[in-house]
């Protein structure tokens, strides 16, 4: 009697496993104007970038003069990469290739902009040489990395932290600031009346995916749909 009980409940512990498990996605690009490279973490070999191209952690994205590229990666959560910007993926929350705990992006040189959506399964984290940009809940938000040497963040939506060896700052929707080896300065409000073409062009994509998403949608279903949203966003 004690043995076929055993036997129940392992059969039962077994069957919930599956439910219990994070599933895991796929990154891939879903947006290109054109001249986006991809390179490669497991060769070092080029590939241009294309509409539903997988990314891996540990790939390195990097636009043109002449294009911006948008990344939706596995754990929900989106990436804007406007032109002249080199992006590295160190590691990715709930990607087929890895056991990534948290998803980290190095911005190396340029300007990007992420998305931590309401379907984000976790934050992202996001790395400059002078700090650390984290929105724990839903948030748009820009960084820049100047040719100066200097960093410039811009919350659209929502709140982030900004984390540097010495402090830790929150900036709150409508406030930018500066940032370098000495830390947040220039810290000022109603900066998204001051917006430039970059940051309304994700702002409005944000904004699309807000008014048409779902908790409750599959997120793998936009690598297929990401093609046909391209044209339609891309204004």
């Amino acid at each position: 009697m004690r043995k076929a009980l055993l036997l129940s409940l392992i059969v039962v512990t077994s069957a919930a496993l599956p439910a219990l498990a994070v599933e895991k996605h796929q990154s891939y690009i879903s947006y290109d104007d054109g001249g986006t490279v991809v390179r490669q973490a497991e060769d070092g070999r080029e590939i241009e970038a294309r509409v539903n191209l997988p990314i891996f952690p540990g790939d390195e994205v990097v636009t043109s003069r002449r294009g911006r590229a948008e990344v939706r990666l596995s754990d929900g959560n989106v990436l804007g990469i406007d032109r002249a910007t080199a992006v590295r993926l160190e590691s990715i929350l709930d990607s087929f290739e890895g056991e990534d705990s948290q998803t980290v992006v190095e911005l190396r040189y340029g300007k990007i902009g992420i998305h931590r959506t309401e379907i984000g399964r976790e934050l992202v984290r996001l790395d400059t040489r002078h700090a650390s940009y984290v929105a724990q809940r839903e948030a748009v938000y820009f960084v820049e990395a100047d040719a100066r040497g200097a960093d410039r963040v811009v919350v659209f939506d929502g709140s982030i932290e900004v984390r540097t060896p010495t402090r830790r700052t929150r900036l709150r929707a409508g406030e930018g600031a500066s940032l370098d080896d000495r830390g947040v300065y220039d810290l000022v409000s109603d900066v998204e009346y001051g917006s430039d073409d970059f940051e309304r062009w994700f702002a409005r994509r944000s904004d699309r995916r807000g008014a048409t998403s779902s908790r409750y949608l599959d997120r793998r279903l936009g690598y297929w749909a990401a093609s046909s949203m391209r044209t339609a966003a891309g204004s």
